[in-house]
């Protein structure tokens, strides 16, 4: 309550749409990252899934900003760019500065140098690629927008449909009978 005996505006923008458990989630993402490499540096030919996470992450946040909306009771429409688009885009930054740095890190290397084969293949980190940034870059973009897409279609639309069409309706331009038949 503001002192005039209004209510505070809720926080718009960027800031506004993305919460803070959100960007926790990014941030959580860094030490994920770091483990999801060694892990996957130990794999030379592949057979579990750590190197995926290296491009999952961003998609993890960007589903939980999305679905967000479902407890929260934010429109299902506002904000929803932000958290289907840049939300993702700066989780895969983050991901991808965390996935340069640890590449580069000696003890990284030195797990790389004996897991690989003898002739410098490895699944996940083969010798002539060098650092993964540019991959992990785009793939967690992609990844991320496309789970986010993914979820607000398939979860959050269909949800708010039943839960609160009139919200649905309005966002489609159309005008809801408010009659009652």
């Amino acid at each position: 309550m503001t002192t005039a005996g209004t209510e505070a505006p809720a926080p718009g923008g960027v800031r506004g749409a993305i919460s803070p458990i959100a960007r926790l989630m990014i941030g959580a993402t860094i030490p994920l990252t770091i483990v999801a490499m060694y892990f996957a540096a130990l794999d030379s030919r592949g057979d579990t899934l750590w190197g995926l996470v290296l491009f999952a992450t961003p998609a993890v946040a960007a589903v939980y900003a999305v679905l967000e909306v479902l407890w929260t009771g934010r429109s299902a429409f506002t904000g929803m760019p932000v958290r289907m688009l840049l939300l993702p885009a700066i989780s895969a930054v983050v991901s991808t500065v965390t996935i340069a740095i640890t590449y580069a890190l000696p003890p990284l290397q030195r797990t790389l140098s004996h897991a690989r084969l003898a002739d410098g293949w490895h699944y996940w980190f083969p010798a002539e690629d060098g650092n993964p940034w540019l991959l992990s870059l785009l793939a967690g973009l992609f990844l991320g927008i496309l789970a986010g897409l993914v979820a607000w279609v398939f979860v959050v639309l269909p949800v708010t449909a039943i839960r609160r069409p009139q919200e649905v309706a309005e966002a489609n331009g159309a005008r809801p009978d408010r009659s009652g038949r």
